[in-house]
């Protein structure tokens, strides 16, 4: 991992796990430099256990957010962790975070977290995933897998 990230992080002013309101200037400014890390160590960085509460896991949606788009579409399992309970705050700005992005480059993960939410048998990020696939306009003809888009119908809402 980087010696330069985790000494930012270990500034107030950074540190995304403890600090609910960081300033936009430095979001961007970490998200620069999470840019120029490697992704398994990006990954490490943005685990939801890391952080003191569920607020700052906003953090790290507003850091993928300022990403370049190749970048989002990397980091774009983080987004969906947080599609698990759409009570979450972080839920619904994930979810804009991911509707930006091009159906194309999100089908994929939402065939794969789909099967994911099912094999778990959780059925609210069933319903979270559904949600999303709404806000996008998805249909069963955009599915690679069109079985898949079955599992829909265990969603809890």
């Amino acid at each position: 991992m980087s010696q330069v990230i985790n000494k930012l992080l270990q500034e107030n002013r950074f540190n995304i796990y403890s600090n609910e309101k960081m300033r936009t200037e430095d979001i961007k400014f970490l998200a620069k430099k999470f840019c120029e890390t490697k992704k398994e160590d990006l990954k490490n960085y943005l685990s939801m256990d890391r952080a003191f509460s569920k607020m700052c896991w906003m953090n790290y949606v507003y850091i993928i957010k300022e990403m370049p788009y190749s970048k989002k579409i990397e980091e774009i399992d983080i987004l969906f962790e947080f599609l698990k309970d759409m009570n979450w705050p972080v839920a619904k700005e994930s979810m804009n975070v991911i509707a930006d992005l091009k159906k194309k480059d999100i089908i994929f993960s939402i065939e794969k977290f789909l099967i994911c939410a099912y094999e778990e048998k959780d059925y609210m990020w069933i319903s979270g995933i559904y949600v999303l696939s709404k806000q996008v306009g998805l249909s069963k003809d955009d599915f690679i897998n069109k079985d898949i888009f079955k599992i829909f119908q265990y969603r809890d809402f």
